[in-house]
């Protein structure tokens, strides 16, 4: 009997429990067993609900960024984009998908009115601050894009090996008075609808890498 529930624990089933009234040590091989079997259920129930709750999280966060109408980037250390929000491409004027997993360099080898951006945030990334804000033109599809960037250092939690979130948006058309009331809009809905959600996804991760280690 154990040695058939040990073949069927291995094909996935753990559910499985051995009935036994011994006492000796064969009993106590068999409650061990029954005991192993519990605990691997109940992990994969928790490993499972922790995964449940990280989709939900990043369904969640996928629509807040949709909803912004400031452009957001999160890239890792190595400039690599990680996400990339519809108003970042539209902003910019460039197609859906256009930033999907490449590099901010790549980018701007294909559209080179972005190498003035893409200089600035690893400019900022290498020897920058935590945070930091700029103004910077570019030459885009034959007019002058006035973008308001502010970047950001992600916490390693947050994303593997650190990164930065950029956030910009089109003040072209704005005075300076409107820019700086632009920006505290900006950086008052990213607080409250960005910032937010990055602490219970981070404490699911580290909850379900627990219950898998």
């Amino acid at each position: 009997k154990l040695a058939q529930a040990t073949r069927e624990v291995a094909a996935g089933d753990l559910t499985h429990e051995i009935q036994s009234d011994s006492h000796d040590e064969l009993g106590f091989l068999v409650q061990s067993f029954n005991e192993m079997t519990e605990a691997l259920t109940s992990a994969s129930e928790e490993a499972e609900h922790s995964r449940a709750q990280l989709q939900a999280q990043s369904e969640y966060f996928e629509t807040v960024l949709g909803s912004l109408n400031a452009g957001v980037l999160t890239l890792d250390k190595n400039q690599k984009i990680v996400t990339a929000n519809p108003a970042a491409e539209e902003i910019l004027g460039m197609p859906a998908g256009f930033f999907a997993d490449q590099s901010l360099s790549e980018r701007a080898e294909m559209a080179p009115f972005l190498k003035p951006l893409a200089e600035l945030i690893l400019r900022q990334m290498q020897r920058g601050p935590a945070e930091w804000q700029r103004e910077i033109r570019l030459q885009a599809h034959g007019q002058t894009l006035v973008l308001l960037v502010r970047g950001s250092r992600l916490a390693k939690e947050i994303i593997q090996a650190g990164g930065t979130v950029i956030i910009f948006d089109d003040v072209t058309m704005l005075n300076q008075a409107q820019r700086e009331a632009a920006w505290a809009e900006v950086a008052r809905r990213l607080a409250h609808e960005v910032k937010n959600p990055l602490t219970p996804i981070r404490l699911a991760a580290e909850r379900l890498r627990m219950k898998l280690m």
